[in-house]
């Protein structure tokens, strides 16, 4: 059983020195009480909050991002946008300065989903359209789930309002393009 499992491996490991593996466990572990069907989100951010405490105290950025992701998608099945859409700006913040193109288009598609959650239709399209083209960049097989989103914001408009937010997404350079993509979000 997984969850045997993660506590054995949480309860084995107890130096500072463990401390990014305990995050990654701790982050792993979040994860798999989200997403069971017998699991509680309560739990599931508590464990992630832990990963978070661990991987601020490591300065790891990366595992700072993905820890910040995990929070922020279990705060959007909580219906908690507001908390979700801040755990994923800071998720971006962080995959921005270690220049990590997949996490930044992660967290672009998160925000998209989030905004179209809110009603922000333009927003939600600018945002996928940005992730859209940051998976397309790095050949990412999720670039997929971005052009869905897009579709999806873009529901009921014409083919070319679609193009049209592709082609400015493309425009810009990955320094331009989170900026233009937030813009009014």
């Amino acid at each position: 059983d997984s969850r045997a499992w993660f506590t054995q491996a949480l309860h084995r490991l107890n130096s500072p020195a463990d401390d990014t593996e305990m995050g990654n466990l701790y982050s792993n572990f979040g994860i798999l009480e989200s997403e069971d069907p017998a699991g509680s989100l309560e739990e599931a951010a508590r464990l992630l909050q832990e990963s978070l405490r661990l991987r601020r105290k490591q300065g790891d950025r990366r595992g700072l991002a993905e820890t910040l992701t995990n929070l922020g998608i279990v705060a959007q099945l909580q219906k908690n946008l507001s908390q979700a859409w801040d755990y994923h700006t800071e998720a971006l913040q962080h995959d921005q300065e270690v220049k990590y193109t997949y996490g930044i288009a992660r967290a672009l598609v998160n925000l998209a989903e989030i905004a179209w959650e809110q009603g922000k239709v333009a927003p939600a399209q600018r945002l996928a359209a940005a992730s859209e083209r940051l998976m397309e960049e790095i050949k990412s097989p999720h670039a997929e789930y971005a052009a869905k989103w897009l579709a999806n914001a873009t529901a009921g408009g014409e083919a070319h309002q679609r193009e049209a937010l592709r082609s400015t997404a493309r425009q810009h350079t990955l320094e331009t393009l989170v900026p233009w993509a937030l813009n009014d979000s």
